[in-house]
């Protein structure tokens, strides 16, 4: 791992880290993307049919779309069931519906046009600002997650080199 080499040589390792969180989150951001084109809908309350209670969509995703994190729903519910994520990120998608239309007037307008392959779909205002909030609960995810995981692969890891040299 680059980070240990680092490590083992003195040298910042923040770089190589955030690297690798710039790289995953852009990755995480494109998937993302992708499914509000490939399921968008030019009927009222699409994002909330199609994105959150369609039990195809995956619970991490439902989450996402939701723009709540996993922890928070077990925190306040007690429960990891899907229909338990349904519920609070349907509830969620609400309380940012009645949000976006409290502020309407004053936040900028958007509008985003996505194109994947052959398919391209145009989202409103309301829309863009859920796939910002979408976009900000992953990277918040991905964020917490790679340090986390750097800390606990490195360190055992650094020591194990270490132990081996002095041996």
């Amino acid at each position: 791992m680059k980070v240990v080499e680092a490590i083992l040589r003195d040298e910042k390792f923040r770089r190589i880290v955030l690297r690798e969180l710039f790289r995953r989150a852009l990755l995480e951001f494109s998937r993302i993307i992708e499914m509000v084109a490939m399921h968008k809908k030019d009927v009222k309350d699409w994002w909330k049919r199609e994105l959150i209670e369609n039990r195809k969509i995956g619970k991490k995703d439902v989450i996402r779309f939701g723009a709540l994190a996993e922890k928070t729903i077990q925190n306040i519910r007690k429960s990891t069931s899907r229909n338990v994520y349904i519920e609070e990120c349907s509830l969620a998608y609400d309380v940012i519906k009645d949000i976006l239309s409290e502020l309407e007037e004053d936040i900028p307008t958007l509008a985003l046009k996505i194109k994947i392959r052959d398919k391209s779909v145009e989202l409103n205002s309301q829309d863009v600002y859920r796939l910002l909030l979408t976009i900000s609960s992953a990277f918040g995810e991905i964020r917490g997650g790679i340090w986390s995981e750097v800390g606990k692969r490195v360190g055992s890891e650094v020591l194990k080199r270490i132990l081996n040299l002095i041996r």
